[in-house]
């Protein structure tokens, strides 16, 4: 078949990587959708909007590092 000149024989762990990525990725994002109207209403404290960025550092942090992780233990 076409992939298997393309990817070699391997085609399910590929999948599975597709499949980790896009639904690790997924995760991440609804939950930093879900997170950006309540920052937008406002209403915080410098504290607590110190915390929140700094949650969504490390959310963007996660979310850039999901493909090379998900490599590690898939393939």
């Amino acid at each position: 078949m076409a992939y298997e000149l393309i990817f070699g024989a391997d085609l399910l762990p590929l999948l599975l990587l597709g499949g980790v990525v896009g639904v690790l990725g997924g995760l991440a994002l609804g939950l930093m959708i879900s997170i950006t109207p309540q920052l937008e209403r406002g209403g915080y404290t410098p504290k607590q909007m110190g915390v929140i960025g700094t949650i969504l550092l490390f959310l963007g942090f996660f979310l850039q590092a999901i493909p090379y992780v998900a490599k590690l233990f898939v393939l």
